[in-house]
């Protein structure tokens, strides 16, 4: 069964959500995009412990990343 979960970034934080649906087995995707759009919100949402993330900046992203050892294999 897929489960399509939306939400904007913007402020969002849920301590007990997210751990409850990485327990069920759902994978969560978020769009970190904006019209500001920083490395910085992409971070916020793996500390989160987001798995997939969309973005506009996508090299960026993945930039920032390498730099800061969190995804090597990108």
């Amino acid at each position: 069964m897929k489960y399509n979960l939306r939400h904007n970034f913007a402020g969002y934080h849920d301590e007990t959500l997210l751990p409850v649906l990485k327990t069920m087995g759902i994978s969560i995707f978020m769009d970190v995009q904006k019209a500001n759009e920083t490395p910085d919100d992409g971070m916020k949402a793996i500390k989160l412990g987001i798995q997939g993330l969309q973005t506009d900046h996508p090299k960026s992203l993945i930039d920032y990343l390498r730099a800061h050892k969190i995804r090597a294999g990108i």
